[in-house]
């Protein structure tokens, strides 16, 4: 009888799943948010981005055409776990081969647990030249239901206006002695370089903050009102009160304010980047060049507030969070995995990001498609190549220890999982020294996580996911300076997995192997000749060049017809270049 109840609420629920298709064009655009205009990445030909709105248990299934003409891309859906189908994850050289201009692919994943999320381009340091938009899936068991009256929803994001390939090739340079990254031009809300936000008398919002930028963490302050955390990354916390939340890149925020009940007067909100290497460090002299003052607004008819300052921001922490249901703290390790982060040159004299004294270097094939196709093997770290591989198998408890040598904040990401955060540091508080008497015992669960300067972090999760995930630091320049570590979760189950058809075809039009080890060897996976061993030289991002993409060797093989193009500027007007530009030498 119970077993018959259960099929029957298992039904029903599946029989209410929505399946929800897009046909998505990714072709160039020209925008001008900031008020500068230059090419960005559009779907359909429009920019903004739509936005991916469903209920838990629906599927989406997304069919990509790739007509950016000059780059490859790959979509991921930052904070869905992929239950079941982790080949639709999304990172390229990882889950999938990037798509190539001219074709088609497909994605389609189930919307397995609610709450605000992101997709954006996982293909050479692509997104930040327009390629991201939210997700958000609605909870029919929201246990915060009934205690608001609307739904408010605030991206916000650094902006470039110079091309993310032009970007990486100033970044990688023997010259940037001192590891700088990009610094963006201005910060956008809802993809604009406003914001407003309407309230009425008394009634209560849930407003969700999504970060899509590259770059800077940005704060946020409403003037007048106290914001109620109650959910962060996807994971219900008790409620928290916050007279300011710092939303690092990939992270996402969801709170309930109340409206006053008098409408005297409009108020205003503040966005703030945080380009500063420690807003916590009071000796340093922290700037605030780009923010924007935005507008809570109860009359239109009355004035609006002049710009707004905050003499000193105090976000909420994770450590002042905790889970909404009781979310006890996971045992002790089984399987431990400390990361030790810091910069440095690698042997070609580029600035690298370094996990353990390691940067990640792509594979020829896909790690997930070595995980599919390596048998017993599989279960061997060394035949995944340079990837900083790391196996936990079913049940093990995973427990990651980053230490932030470095004297910024840097958040992390850990695809595939929501982790508990069990501690972290103060800035300055030097490595994790194995201390577990500060542990939370109701730990909240978050996908994204940022690391004090010169301080740790300590995260937990249970192996229950199969597939080969990423952690990786979520500024997208130091993902690709090489910031990244590879979790091959319960290899067992992946064992003979079959590639969906348009991820083969992406692959195969490329020439890009899908079976064997890292350097493609079926015969001894042992044997990593041919593996790559260095990150390629020149990397000019997502610029796809056809016949060598796996070979690392692009420069080589394969010239520009026309180097000028890329000299002079284009900042405001980019033309795309096109394959056709592109000839063997």
């Amino acid at each position: 009888m119970l077993r018959s109840l259960i099929y029957s609420l298992a039904l029903a629920s599946t029989c209410l799943a929505t399946e929800i298709t897009f046909d998505w064009n990714i072709g160039w655009v020209t925008a001008a948010p900031d008020g500068v205009y230059r090419q960005v990445i559009g779907i359909n030909g429009q920019w903004p981005l739509p936005t991916i709105e469903g209920t838990v248990g629906d599927t989406v299934t997304i069919r990509v055409t790739n007509n950016l003409g000059s780059q490859s891309t790959g979509l991921h859906f930052h904070g869905i776990n992929q239950v079941d189908s982790q080949v639709m994850d999304g990172p390229s050289g990882v889950t999938q081969c990037p798509i190539p201009p001219g074709s088609q692919f497909v994605y389609s994943f189930t919307l397995d647990a609610p709450g605000a999320y992101w997709y954006h381009s996982h293909n050479g340091g692509q997104y930040p030249d327009g390629l991201r938009g939210p997700l958000i899936v609605h909870d029919p068991h929201d246990p915060y239901k009934g205690q608001y009256d609307d739904e408010i929803l605030m991206t916000t994001s650094d902006w470039y206006h110079t091309p993310v390939p032009d970007l990486i090739k100033t970044m990688l340079d023997t010259s940037n002695t001192k590891f700088l990254p990009p610094i963006p031009n201005s910060i956008l809300l809802n993809d604009i370089n406003q914001g407003k936000m309407y309230f009425k008398c008394g009634k209560t919002y849930k407003i969700r903050f999504i970060n899509m930028g590259a770059f800077a963490s940005v704060f946020f302050h409403l003037q007048g009102h106290t914001m109620q955390v109650i959910e962060i990354d996807g994971s219900y916390v008790q409620k928290a009160p916050a007279s300011s939340i710092r939303v690092a890149p990939a992270q996402r925020y969801t709170v309930l304010v109340t409206a006053l009940p008098t409408q005297d007067k409009n108020y205003a909100f503040v966005a703030v980047a945080d380009i500063n290497r420690d807003f916590a460090d009071e000796k340093a002299q922290n700037v605030y060049p780009m923010n924007i003052t935005g507008f809570i607004v109860y009359e239109d008819s009355k004035a609006y507030p002049l710009p707004y300052t905050v003499g000193k921001f105090t976000p909420v922490l994770d450590s002042e969070l905790s889970a909404l249901s009781t979310d006890v703290l996971l045992p002790a390790p089984t399987k431990p995995i400390e990361l030790n982060f810091k910069f440095g040159i690698d042997g070609q004299g580029i600035p690298r990001t370094f996990f353990n004294n390691i940067t990640y270097v792509p594979q020829k094939v896909p790690s997930l498609f070595t995980a599919f196709s390596a048998g017993v093997q599989n279960a061997n770290p060394t035949i995944y190549g340079a990837v900083n591989p790391f196996v936990a198998h079913r049940s093990d408890i995973v427990q990651i220890v980053i230490n932030n040598l470095d004297a910024a904040i840097h958040p992390f990401h850990l695809h595939g999982h929501q982790f508990q955060v069990i501690a972290t540091g103060h800035s300055g508080s030097g490595a994790y020294n194995g201390d577990t008497s500060h542990f939370s015992s109701n730990p909240p669960r978050r996908d994204t996580v940022t690391v004090n300067a010169n301080s740790y972090a300590v995260l937990r999760f249970k192996a229950d996911n199969p597939g080969v995930w990423l952690f990786h630091c979520h500024i997208e320049w130091h993902v690709i300076m090489g910031l990244i570590a590879t979790i091959i979760e319960i290899p067992e189950e992946l064992r003979g997995k079959a590639i969906p058809e348009s991820h083969q075809k992406a692959c195969d039009v490329q020439k890009i192997p899908t079976k064997g080890n890292a350097a493609g060897n079926v015969n001894n996976l042992l044997d990593l000749t041919g593996a790559n061993t260095k990150p390629k030289l020149p990397n000019e991002g997502a610029i796809f060049v056809p016949g060598c993409s796996q070979t690392n060797s692009c420069s080589k093989k394969f010239k520009v017809r026309d180097n000028s193009r890329f000299k002079r500027s284009r900042v405001a007007q980019r033309i795309p270049v096109g394959i056709d530009e592109y000839i063997a030498v």
